[in-house]
């Protein structure tokens, strides 16, 4: 079929998303004339789209890579399991989350630490014997006395130390001896890995995902776009930009090139301060497409999920209707290789207009395959990571209709925290659940299933109590340590006498 496709930079984007809303047309030039295309497209489940350079914008801010033929060779896809400590988000700056350690067999819990709320945006750091994560307290959005940054001792549990913060904290990442946290109120707490504060730098607006910190900046997501602060003093690198209610958008790092998307604008890619490329969606900006989490990057290739994409399937001349989607970028210029509908045709009643906005996850990339979790159907979904075309599925209990947490895992299983409360291992190449533990609910956590029937057909609602909506993390000798909405840290480890 042919796929109609218009761009304009003259069209602001109207945010149906209420954590954000864009009030100006940032990089957009007014003066442009919308283009229209004609593609050639094929399968409804996965089909690329590569805009011709004409129907970029910037190009002259663009680097001078020639366009990409064909599809992408599989080695662009690899990942390096994660050796050493965990020391961010999905384990380091390229948010890979793929750990060379054992995979559990016969899970066990080995002990479990009440914190405070473990949200999406909440994160926990492996470093050595101690684990760090912070805390939302015991009342989300609301600050209270259990607001912080908490340190555990990685075998026992026991609570090492607890620094307050004046809000909810969210994402936290390590960067040498010390500890970087962001908060609801806009601040970004420094500690050293023994708790003595070393600085506060107050941004004044509210952050959610963790920061990318190296070995000169930490960076934050500010006006939809990346911003850098020298790590030593916090002073921004340059003027930052206006202050949006709440800055819900990541940042990922590979070899020195920052690849940052948000719930308001698009993708970009920046290098030494200057933007490389910038992604420029393929149709009016009236719909603009959102994401939640840092891309994920691969050898060469960038891959980003996106709770709302638009999806042609109604017809080339028809508005697009917007569904959840995954998307493969090269890293070198930005030209997409592929794009999933992870939901499927036939489901744009549902999931049209705003969407649902509570896919707040990444891909996960490993043996050749991408692994996605929709929100709709009681699987994970597994596409080949050349072609995009779907390979086959995770079978799952249920359906539901959120999920939070992103997969982590080793070579040969992965780990998904799941919104019903369920920890799950599966198999890499056999596609099937090997165990999974109930840890919703404290006083009913390790049970091998849950207890509460689902009423829904396609439940928002957790079996026990409640959700898991924090990504695990795991360390070197394979342990996981997940945590829970209802505030505890648990350890998942190899049961005793197993091996």
């Amino acid at each position: 079929m042919k796929l109609r496709i218009v761009s304009s930079a003259a069209v602001c984007a109207l945010s149906l998303v209420a954590v954000a809303a864009c009030s100006r047309c940032g990089d957009d030039d007014e003066n442009s004339v919308p283009q229209t295309v004609e593609i050639d497209t094929e399968s409804t489940d996965a089909f690329a789209i590569q805009l011709p350079p004409e129907d970029r914008e910037d190009e002259s801010l663009r680097r001078d890579v020639p366009a990409h033929v064909g599809a992408p060779d599989r080695a662009l896809f690899d990942v390096t399991p994660r050796t050493g400590d965990w020391t961010g988000y999905r384990g380091a700056n390229d948010r890979q989350g793929v750990r060379q350690a054992p995979s559990i067999q016969n899970p066990e819990i080995a002990w479990s630490t009440e914190v405070g709320i473990q949200g999406y945006a909440n994160n926990i750091i492996v470093a050595g014997d101690r684990l760090y994560v912070t805390s939302q307290g015991n009342d989300h959005n609301d600050p209270d006395e259990l607001d912080g940054v908490v340190a555990l001792d990685r075998n026992t549990g026991d609570i090492l130390w607890r620094r307050h913060t004046d809000d909810d904290a969210n994402g936290i990442a390590l960067y040498g001896d010390r500890l970087y946290a962001v908060t609801d109120t806009g601040k970004i707490y420094v500690f050293d890995t023994e708790g003595a504060q070393i600085a506060i730098h107050d941004l004044d607006c509210a952050f959610s995902q963790a920061p990318l910190v190296t070995d000169e900046y930490i960076t934050i997501m500010r006006d939809g776009r990346p911003a850098n602060l020298y790590r030593e003093n916090g002073v921004p690198e340059r003027v930052l930009g206006r202050c949006r209610r709440s800055e819900r958008g990541a940042v990922s790092e590979l070899n020195g090139v920052l690849y940052a998307t948000s719930t308001v604008d698009r993708l970009r890619a920046y290098e030494g301060g200057s933007r490389q490329w910038s992604i420029e969606f393929p149709w009016q900006q009236l719909r603009r497409p959102d994401a939640y989490t840092p891309p994920l990057l691969t050898q060469g290739m960038v891959v980003q999920v996106y709770p709302s994409w638009p999806i042609y399937d109604d017809g080339p001349d028809e508005w697009p209707h917007t569904r959840p989607a995954v998307v493969a970028l090269w890293q070198d210029n930005g030209q997409i290789a592929w794009e999933i509908d992870i939901e499927g045709p036939g489901l744009a009643e549902l999931q049209d207009g705003a969407g649902d906005r509570h896919l707040r996850n990444m891909a996960w990339v490993n043996g050749g395959r991408v692994f996605v979790t929709p929100n709709t159907r009681g699987e994970i979904a597994v596409y080949d990571v050349v072609t995009g075309g779907r390979v086959g599925a995770v079978e799952l209990p249920d359906c539901r209709r959120r999920q939070f947490p992103s997969i982590v895992g080793t070579p040969e299983v992965g780990y998904l925290a799941r919104h019903d409360g369920v920890l799950y291992q599966f198999g890499v190449d056999s596609l099937t659940v090997h165990w999974a533990l109930s840890l919703g609910s404290h006083g009913l956590s390790g049970n091998p299933v849950t207890h509460s029937p689902v009423e829904e057909e396609c439940s928002a609602q957790p079996r026990d109590g409640t959700g898991l909506f924090s990504t695990p993390s795991i360390a070197d000798d394979g342990t996981v340590y997940v945590g829970s909405g209802e505030g505890w840290i648990y350890a998942i480890r190899e049961a005793a006498g197993t091996h």
